[in-house]
């Protein structure tokens, strides 16, 4: 067997086959590599989808001497990244690996530095010479809400928004063309959208989710199927997204566009959860809708074609140009008689929705003017056959006519009490004021409510009005009786002192005086309640005030003020020294003498201002000491409140006739005999003070006794518990309880209301009101019709209660009073019917209807309504400050000329809280 054969071989081929002989060599000593590839295609704009084992145009380049001619790597990393293993010019490098979709797949890194400088700027660095003759496109999914770029077109083709009927007010819609989009924007609404149509049912077994585990109302997607869809169906990449919003991963930008604030607005949820089969960490969108609803959302969404912006294009590199073109979904028949879907190209119209009135005739849209304007609505046959869109730019239309709910919600993962589970009187809950708005404030305890057709719970804040934040004054009231007392305590503090008898004593004799001239009037006035309308309007709110205080405040005696007084301006006879200290001058002498807080001038000073005397007088007599009282301590302070034995103890008439009067300040008596000056006002002030003793009181309830079926009218000297309004602020931790669940979640913190049923609640809200209404009426104060109590009035009876044994009854003596009920007081009144007049006696307030309280004491005939119709009552209220009085007795009684032309200055200015004198 010959091993060898000789060849004659030329000199150049000798020098071939040693270098093949070598290289052969040098393959034999290099470490085994895995040559084994399949041929990736070249990415080709509008086809990126890979079949197995299907390729398209690929090339080899030279190889380069110091680099085997592929490069095998295995890993799922991206075609896009690692540009810095580039080799020069005419040097390939191929990576193998397998992708998503098991393909085994050959990576052609042919770029150069050159390549990875140019049009950086554009995202086009990672494509090959051969795509970048073409720029990539991008579809944007543009939902109602979404905000574009428009250039506004000829006005003279607008056309009515409307159908035939109702085209009377009809918008117009004016052409326009799509401008740009902002990218961010537009991914947003991508990644949404793609939810909505690859989302899959939730799994129970996820752990992480403010959703309840019900596969058939909510679903998710991760952020591994949203690239991978994103690819697929929007023809476009997510790193490319990345790159061009300058993240420096997927999961920094989904973190960035879907922050706390828009989960928030979208209700949607963006959470972290480990992938069981990849045992790594993975980002889930999540919304709480069943995939039914999700994919019918999605069946009609506006796929609009983007590309990038080129020079002369109106955008930047934050947004993408719109090419004109809409995908829409195109159903064909083929010849076996099938019919095929197949997604199309189809050119868009565009219209701008527009008021004639407000946008056309006031000049604010004119021909080619670019605004920002907002989706409106997407109609696929809507210009003609030809896909339509809409655009507003009123975002506020857009919120108003969206056809599906508004999904600003808060959610709850598990809320520490359902809406539905609460009912009026529930509490204490412990609420945090979160925000304060216009007359309410929004709490928050944990209240969640379900989501109405979806799975999971959002969050709900209760309203707390500020007239419904209120606590106790002196803690919680000691009886369950005086609940409802409570509950409608006034709002004024004014009427605090309605409850004290010491109002009964609220005007001075100064104070009467005023009202001397208007008396003569007083026929005239009357005559115009004649005519009693309960829509009559008066000619103004200080008229109408004069005429109440008049009707109820200037009823008394002639007796009860001097005629011969006279009012001087004695305010030249003070003057303050270089001290600041009040010197009064002598008006004989021209002596200058300082005087003290304990003087009785220094009351007329210049330290208060002259508003200050007409003060209410309660304050007055509250800051006075009382040497009276049997409630004095050692330094002769007493209480507030006068009892009814110390005002039957204030006036003693004597045997022989005369009347004998304890000073309250000093504890000294005067006597005043007959004929003196103040005996006819003692004498007045004695019988009015034992017409108003418990005497009295005793003989109304034994009255309400015998006829218990009556209503009730508070007794205004019963303490009761009150209340005062709760200051709060944002942060603010309270104990709140439910008012109301129907309408809204109200609350409150009047703990009041706890046990309360819903009834009884209303009810106590309307008789507030009514209170209100009342002391409105009334001049403000309902201690006015407090002090006519025990007075006589004419009254016209509007109807009869069919429910309870009164009428009510219209007082016919003043206009300003309203409407009463009036209770009869006997059986032979049953027959009154509405149209009679009767006389009754003034009652108080009937606090539980809010509304004023008479009794009827008899029917009056025809000639008894005329006589006594308007008949000027006899008695004055006792409203008279006995103090004043004193200090004119004991001024008179002590001083010559002189003071008393100074008294009767300082009578006719008003009284004050200086202490007299002995």
């Amino acid at each position: 067997m010959m091993w060898m054969l000789p060849v004659s071989v030329p000199a150049h081929c000798s020098l071939v086959l040693f270098s093949a002989v070598l290289f052969g060599v040098t393959i034999a000593f290099q470490p085994q590599r895995r040559l084994a590839f399949s041929i990736r295609q070249q990415p080709v704009v509008g086809r990126y989808r890979y079949q197995k084992h299907r390729c398209s145009d690929f090339s080899f380049s030279l190889l380069s001497e110091t680099q085997s001619e592929f490069s095998a790597t295995d890993g799922q990393d991206d075609f896009y990244n690692d540009y810095d293993s580039y080799g020069s010019e005419n040097s390939a490098t191929f990576r193998q690996h397998r992708n998503d979709y098991g393909d085994l797949v050959i990576i052609n890194q042919d770029a150069t530095v050159a390549t990875k400088t140019a049009s950086m700027t554009n995202n086009q660095s990672f494509l090959p010479q051969t795509a970048r003759k073409r720029p990539p496109t991008e579809h944007g999914c543009l939902r109602p809400g979404t905000v574009v770029q428009i250039e506004v077109g000829d006005l003279s083709l607008a056309r009515k928004a409307w159908k035939k009927r109702r085209r009377s007010g009809s918008p117009l819609l004016v052409p326009c063309s799509i401008l740009s989009v902002d990218r961010l924007s537009m991914v947003r609404w991508n990644l949404l959208f793609l939810l909505e149509k690859f989302g899959r049912p939730v799994e129970a077994s996820a752990s992480s989710s403010a959703f309840k585990r019900d596969a058939a109302d909510a679903i998710e997607i991760s952020l591994a199927s949203l690239a991978r869809n994103y690819r697929s169906f929007l023809k476009s990449s997510l790193q490319r997204q990345v790159d061009a919003l300058g993240f420096a991963s997927s999961q920094e930008l989904m973190t960035s566009l879907f922050n706390e604030k828009v989960q928030k607005a979208y209700g949607v949820l963006l959470d972290e959860r480990t992938d069981e089969l990849r045992d790594q960490s993975m980002l889930y969108l999540t919304a709480p809708i069943s995939r039914r609803k999700a994919q019918g959302r999605t069946a009609n969404a506006p796929m609009m074609q983007f590309r990038l912006p080129r020079d002369g294009d109106h955008g930047d590199i934050d947004t993408l140009t719109h090419t004109g073109y809409v995908r829409s979904l195109v159903q064909a028949s083929n010849d076996d008689k099938t019919e095929t879907r197949d997604y199309s190209y189809l050119p868009l119209s565009a219209a701008l929705r527009v008021s004639r009135k407000e946008d056309l005739e006031s000049g604010r849209i004119v021909e080619g003017s670019i605004l920002s304007a907002a989706v409106f609505s997407y109609d696929v046959i809507g210009d003609g056959g030809s896909p339509l869109l809409t655009l507003t730019i009123d975002p506020r239309t857009v919120r108003d006519n969206l056809k599906y709910k508004d999904r600003n919600r808060v959610l709850l993962p598990r809320p520490a009490v359902l809406l539905g589970e609460l009912k009026m009187g529930d509490g204490p809950f412990t609420a945090k004021v979160v925000e304060m708005k216009k007359g309410q404030a929004m709490v928050d305890f944990g209240v969640g409510r379900q989501i109405p057709g979806m799975q999971g719970s959002e969050k709900v804040l209760a309203t707390l009005r500020y007239k419904d934040a209120l606590e106790f004054v002196d803690g919680r009231p000691s009886s369950q009786k005086d609940r409802m007392n409570s509950f409608i305590e006034d709002d004024d503090d004014d009427d605090d002192d309605d409850d004290d008898v010491e109002q009964l004593i609220a005007a001075t004799i100064e104070d009467l005086d005023i009202l001397d001239e208007e008396e003569d009037d007083w026929d005239v006035e009357i005559d115009d309640t004649i005519d009693i309308d309960d829509e009559e309007a008066d000619n103004g709110e200080s008229e109408k005030l004069a005429e109440s205080v008049d009707a109820l405040l200037a009823l008394r005696q002639d007796a009860y003020v001097e005629e011969d007084e006279v009012e001087e301006d004695i305010s030249h006879l003070f003057e303050i020294d270089s001290n600041g200290n009040l010197m009064y001058k002598d008006p004989e002498t021209g002596e200058l003498s300082a005087l003290e807080e304990e003087d009785e001038f220094f009351e007329m000073s210049g330290e208060k201002d002259d508003e200050n005397f007409g003060n209410d007088i309660m304050e007055d007599e509250d800051n006075d000491d009382d040497g009276c009282s049997e409630n004095s301590d050692e330094s002769g302070d007493v209480d507030e409140d006068i009892s009814d034995d110390e005002m039957s103890r204030l006036f003693v008439q004597n045997e022989d006739g005369s009347i004998s009067f304890c000073d309250p300040e000093t504890g000294e008596t005067l006597d005043v005999k007959e004929g003196d000056e103040e005996y006819q006002d003692m004498l007045t002030m004695k019988s009015l003070i034992d017409e108003y003793l418990p005497k009295k009181q005793n003989a109304e309830t034994k009255l309400e006794k015998n006829n218990p079926g009556l209503p009730r009218t508070t007794n205004t000297s019963q303490k009761r518990p009150r209340l005062q309004r709760k200051i709060i602020d944002v942060g603010d931790h309270v104990k709140v309880f439910v008012l109301d669940t129907s309408k809204e979640l109200r609350v409150t913190t009047n703990p009041l209301v706890k046990g309360l049923k819903p009834k009884e609640i209303k009810k106590e809200e309307e008789s507030h009101k009514k209170l209100s209404r009342l002391r409105m009426q009334i001049g403000g104060n309902l201690g006015n019709v407090l002090s006519l109590k025990g007075q006589k009035v004419n009254g016209l009876v509007k109807a009869a209660s069919k429910s309870g044994n009164w009428v009510y009854v219209q007082p016919i003596w003043s206009k300003d009073l309203p409407v009463g009920i009036g209770r009869l007081i006997s059986e032979e009144l049953q027959d009154i019917s509405a149209g009679d007049y009767v006389e009754c006696l003034f009652d108080g307030i009937d606090y539980d209807r809010g509304q004023l309280a008479l009794q009827v004491v008899q029917k009056l005939d025809d000639d008894a309504v005329s006589r006594k119709k308007f008949e000027k009552p006899t008695k004055k209220p006792l409203d008279i400050n006995v103090r004043s009085v004193a200090r004119k007795r004991k001024r008179k009684s002590k001083s010559g000329s002189k003071e008393d032309t100074v008294g009767r200055s300082s009578a006719a200015r008003g009284s004050s809280k200086s202490h007299p004198t002995t």
